[in-house]
């Protein structure tokens, strides 16, 4: 008689229970709690003599159940007449029915993966001879987590088995019972790396002064510098000298480098690095595998890409520690499984989480979330077991380092968007003329508090009153904006009228089924059509997109309308003049400011290297001589 603990006995008798009333049924019980055994003691117990099928998703999962499992049950594969084993890989190329009339008992290991297009087409036809035709054949599912999370939360009991599950255990049921321990949970802030490394080519794009671009990089500097610091202080506190841990990688090729940052973090230890991957034979990773089952008294890393995600389980890790990022919750849920797997074990077990696979999806918070509820809710209710729901809650933990640099990274990156940079060029242009830096660093920045000088504040504008520069920089449009948007900020005023403008410009549509005109005799219509297609408008997506839809709507005749709406550029001369007039009328207003400042400055300045500011070289080579 095989014998089980006695949470797996439970699963066992229901198991049992379910075939006698329909021959198709699942276990759906949580990683770790020993499914694998429930089954194995069901086929040894009824089915010696029947011709058995293992389908699952790799040799390795097939090779611990006959190698580990039935050791472990002190049973053989030579005890069974016929126990095959295909992966799911294979079935892609074999007739169903000669499959399902040779066998007796089939296993689905994995079976949520029967959603998966490729698979479903050859596992549901499988499951439709056996209801049809081959009605002794019986058919088993064993899962971990029968919902496809990420393909609309398809119920593959449901969708497979009609519903019919014989046993299932949550993984917050089984850790509330103590068949699972309960992990600490942190979340290194190793991830905000990936951030970081992006913002120094914005800085080199986008950062104009010196200065400027030492005081990005200074802070971008600090950042890294704290994140290393916390990464190795969380490792050291949490990764025991002797302890065995899982590392999962994203690709083959990521290994090298996740090797090397851990080889300069614990170069001070006696550490062991292995490897399991699809480079390596199949015979090569058992070893491997073997090895580091085994490994005791130093300190182990056993580096893996996908072999270890599901079904395969390694005694005695102390923890786990996850750089393959992962929006899957059932991918997510596998990696964690090779941490949890039930003993009698009391020391602490960590997950250390280093690409923010916490924030990617709820489903380890509302895991951690429900467990502690739970747990607290029976300290008071099942006093009788108080020191294990106590045990639960004192390591059962999410432990968020990253918060504080994630915050101040989200920070940099705000200050990097162009807005903001414009703002700061703005300053380091006033402090330059504040500080009589030499005439080139001077006439560079009032070239640019005449490019940007929308983005001065009302303090920096009494700088440049002070400074005797306020009426070259700005003209009466300034106090306009300002006065119209009530703001302190030009670029905020400015937004503000745009906004009130905008809409001037629908209810004028709306109102005269047509577009303004910039040459109406009416002052308010020309306004209206002059801002709107000025570089002073300021348009938001949705606005710009109504804009372009009523100007689409409400096409104009006039040739003029049309070049001005830049909907033609066909027109005859005449047009084009009055056009061209008509623009450069206001083009001069807004620009007086420039030439006086030109003018002024024509000795300082190299007008091949500073002609791009204005519209025509030629023209303004004319103006000074």
């Amino acid at each position: 008689m095989v014998k089980l603990f006695e949470h797996n006995e439970i699963g066992y008798k229901e198991l049992v229970n379910a075939l006698k009333v329909y021959n198709m049924t699942t276990l759906n019980r949580a990683t770790g709690t020993g499914k694998s055994f429930i089954i194995l003691k069901y086929l040894y117990e009824y089915c010696r003599s029947k011709r058995i099928l293992y389908i699952c998703p790799t040799y390795y999962i097939f090779n611990q159940l006959v190698n580990d499992h039935m050791s472990v049950l002190g049973i053989s594969i030579d005890d069974f007449n016929i126990f095959d084993n295909i992966i799911f890989q294979n079935i892609l190329k074999l007739d169903m029915e000669e499959l399902v009339k040779y066998y007796d008992i089939i296993i689905v290991d994995e079976f949520h993966r029967s959603g998966a297009k490729k698979w479903w087409k050859k596992l549901s036809e499988l499951r439709d001879l056996i209801i049809s035709k081959y009605i002794n054949v019986t058919l088993i599912g064993l899962t971990a987590t029968d919902k496809r999370y990420l393909d609309n939360n398809r119920n593959m009991t449901d969708e497979m088995f009609f519903g019919n599950c014989a046993s299932s255990l949550s993984l917050c049921d089984a850790i509330l019972q103590g068949i699972l321990p309960a992990p600490t949970y942190i979340n290194c802030p190793y991830f905000c790396f990936e951030k970081l490394d992006k913002l120094p080519r914005k800085v080199d794009n986008k950062v104009f002064y010196d200065s400027d671009k030492q005081y990005f990089y200074s802070i971008i500097n600090r950042i890294k510098t704290n994140i290393d610091d916390k990464t190795i202080k969380i490792f050291k506190e949490n990764i025991r000298e002797d302890g065995k841990y899982i590392v999962f990688n994203s690709t083959i090729e990521s290994i090298v480098e996740n090797k090397l940052r851990i080889k300069n973090w614990f170069k001070d230890y006696e550490v062991e690095f292995l490897e399991v991957h699809s480079l390596e034979s199949r015979i090569q990773n058992e070893k491997v595998l073997e090895k580091f089952s085994k490994s005791t008294g130093k300190l182990t890393f056993l580096f893996v890409v996908d072999i270890l995600n599901e079904g395969i389980h390694v005694k005695g890790v102390n923890g786990i520690i996850m750089f393959r990022h992962t929006i899957s919750p059932i991918i997510y849920f596998q990696q964690l499984g090779r941490l949890l797997s039930f003993s009698s074990r009391k020391d602490k077990l960590v997950v250390l989480d280093m690409v923010d696979n916490l924030n990617s999806n709820d489903v380890m918070k509302d895991l951690y979330n429900d467990v502690i509820r739970d747990a607290k809710n029976l300290i008071v209710n099942d006093s009788e077991h108080f020191d294990r729901y106590q045990t639960i809650l004192d390591n059962l933990k999410i432990v968020d380092d990253a918060i504080s640099l994630i915050k101040e990274v989200d920070k940099l990156e705000k200050m990097l968007s162009t807005e903001n940079i414009l703002r700061r060029r703005v300053e380091s242009a006033i402090c330059i003329l504040e500080s009589n830096f030499d005439e080139i660093e001077c006439i560079q920045a009032y070239i640019d508090l005449l490019k940007f000088s929308d983005y001065v504040s009302e303090d920096q504008y009494f700088r440049l009153v002070n400074l005797n520069i306020r009426d070259v920089i700005f003209d009466q449009n300034y106090d306009f904006f300002r006065s119209k948007g009530e703001c302190l900020d030009l670029y905020e005023a400015k937004f503000a009228c745009s906004l009130s403008l905008f809409k001037s410009f629908c209810e004028f549509c709306k109102n005269n089924k047509r577009l303004p005109s910039a040459i109406s005799g009416n002052n308010l219509e020309a306004t209206i059509a002059f801002y709107i297609n000025s570089d002073d408008m300021i348009f938001t997506k949705e606005n710009k997109r109504i804009f372009l839809n009523l100007r689409s709507k409400y096409y104009p005749s006039n040739d003029f309308e049309k070049i001005f709406y830049g909907l033609n550029s066909e027109a005859n001369d005449e047009q084009v003049f009055l056009f061209i007039k008509r623009y450069l009328e206001c083009w001069n207003k807004l620009n007086k400011n420039l030439r006086i400042f030109l003018w002024k400055n024509r000795s300082k300045i190299n007008l091949s290297e500073y002609s791009y500011i204005i519209n025509s070289k030629d023209n303004m080579i004319d103006f000074f001589n």
